[in-house]
């Protein structure tokens, strides 16, 4: 499977989007584009800058408009592997509605895992389309901002711009 990616500046830094003609596989970010590309390169050699299919560049319009607070959904097809915790774990996270969190402790709850809140974070940390699978809304109890991999900076920023597009769409309903 020939996997195409595009790379875009965001104000969280430069995002990398990878897929093929009918999926995005993943996403990631990087302060330098060269290094973002070399790095994705190193893992998946056979992956070109090209995008023949128009699908992953329709990614990068989506992403984009999410890290801009245009949109609340980035509503595209994605392909995530991993194992069957990880998928129920990312399948909770899409269940967070955006501008909230849970705790990793939360997140193993309702996945009927209750203990398992050092796996849900693991969990978190693997997953390969960050944004569309929103693990940033995932906490710690004492919300602390690390264990994101895209860094706490990044994870702040996501939340604030969740939590401030939230607040204007609340007070549109104010009488």
């Amino acid at each position: 499977m020939a996997l195409a990616f595009q790379i875009f500046a965001s104000p969280i830094g430069e995002i990398l989007v990878a897929g093929t003609g009918y999926c995005v596989m993943h996403v990631m970010r990087g302060d330098d584009k060269h290094r973002l590309a070399a790095d994705f390169r190193l893992e998946y050699d056979e992956a070109t800058p090209l995008d023949r299919s128009g699908y992953i560049r329709e990614g990068c319009t989506s992403i984009a408009a999410y890290l801009r607070g245009a949109i609340r959904n980035i509503d595209l097809a994605f392909q995530t592997g991993g194992t069957d915790f990880q998928r129920k774990v990312w399948h909770e996270l899409r269940l967070i509605p955006y501008g909230e969190t849970r705790t990793y402790g939360d997140i193993a709850k309702a996945i009927g895992e209750p203990e398992a809140f050092r796996a849900v974070a693991n969990a978190c940390g693997k997953n390969p389309v960050p944004l569309i699978v929103p693990c940033h809304r995932a906490v710690h109890k004492d919300s602390d901002m690390s264990g994101f991999s895209w860094g706490a900076e990044a994870k702040q920023f996501l939340l604030d711009l969740e939590q401030k597009a939230a607040i204007r769409k609340s007070a549109d309903y104010v009488l």
